[in-house]
């Protein structure tokens, strides 16, 4: 069996993020950005306390993932561990097929998918569709220069 290193903190971040911006930017409250930006600004156990609150609303997440199911499905069964209360809902495919459904859904306004995860090189293409918002991750100081706009 193949062990997965990675950072429950780095991949908690990003599951409950998106459950906690779906629940909110749904509600019309804020936008998108103005949500983040509030989020960011909290101190990281505030931050993370209100991301497992949203969280916990929506119950379960949808992970559109250019990966080979069974890992995939390694990643969500430890992360369900950790995160009982919620269900991960995985659509894996190939990435230019998940890149083109992504698309679609941004061009309709309707969005199935809470996370989407992919290959750095179609970034690029979701950016100039305007498919993809800036995001000032409080991770970031771990990211090496270039993997990151400024």
């Amino acid at each position: 069996m193949k062990k997965w290193i990675f950072s429950y903190p780095l991949i908690v971040v990003f599951f409950l993020f998106f459950c906690r911006l779906g629940s909110s930017y749904a509600e019309g409250a804020q936008t998108a950005e103005q949500l983040l930006e509030g989020l960011n600004r909290l101190p990281e156990t505030e931050r993370h306390a209100r991301l497992v609150a949203g969280a916990k609303k929506e119950g379960t997440v949808v992970w559109y993932v250019a990966m080979d199911r069974a890992n995939a499905d390694e990643l969500v069964k430890a992360f369900e561990a950790e995160y009982p209360f919620l269900k991960v809902n995985i659509l894996t495919g190939r990435g230019a097929s998940l890149l083109n459904r992504i698309i679609a859904e941004y061009r309709a306004n309707r969005y199935q998918y809470d996370l989407f995860n992919t290959r750095s090189t179609t970034l690029n293409t979701l950016k100039k569709a305007g498919a993809i918002m800036r995001y000032h991750s409080p991770l970031r100081r771990f990211l090496r220069a270039g993997f990151y706009d400024d």
